[in-house]
């Protein structure tokens, strides 16, 4: 048996998502990327018939909210890029080609495929915008005040992309495939 050490931790992959199409099943994989000290995942593939294993996705390194469409026919799934803070909304053929780019915003939260998949309905988390009077006023209440608790009701507080903003105005927008 191997000694397990400190660097066993990146050794480790994580499966979730599990969506099935089309006789595949597609997943995330997710391991900690060493250099960077971030989670980094891919878009698999499992064929029920060869257990072919197959990759799919962008060169994006962090990939999130798989689905498939409907009608079998897509694959669909939210890329982050943190340098910018902003999410993309791809969907790609599940019998394989390139991935397409529906939408990228700050703050893509959820979306949900329209049951005869000619349209994706998804969420954007913004947080309310304020005067600039009533921010700086605000600021100066808050430096004298102690940390508030937050409380949440929902188990997926962090799948928005965003986290927790003070106020949430959640606005839902449809495209069009």
């Amino acid at each position: 048996m191997e000694k397990i050490t400190n660097e066993t931790l990146f050794e480790l992959k994580t499966i979730a998502q599990p969506a099935v199409g089309q006789n595949q099943v597609f997943y995330l994989e997710t391991a900690v990327n060493q250099e960077t000290n971030t989670y980094d995942s891919a878009i698999y593939s499992i064929d029920a018939k060869t257990n072919e294993r197959r990759e799919w996705g962008t060169e994006a390194t962090t990939h999130n909210n798989l689905k498939v469409s409907p009608d079998e026919q897509r694959l669909s799934f939210v890329t982050t890029d943190p340098k910018k803070g902003e999410s993309t909304l791809w969907t790609m053929p599940v019998s394989g080609g390139k991935p397409q780019a529906l939408v990228t915003e700050k703050g893509l939260g959820d979306y949900f495929w329209k049951q005869d998949a000619t349209a994706i309905y998804y969420q954007l988390a913004q947080e309310e915008t304020v005067s600039e009077d009533q921010a700086d006023k605000e600021k100066t209440d808050k430096q004298k005040e102690f940390p508030q608790v937050k409380v949440t009701t929902k188990v997926n507080y962090l799948a928005d992309g965003v986290g927790f903003l003070k106020e949430k105005n959640m606005p839902s927008s449809k495209k069009r495939l």
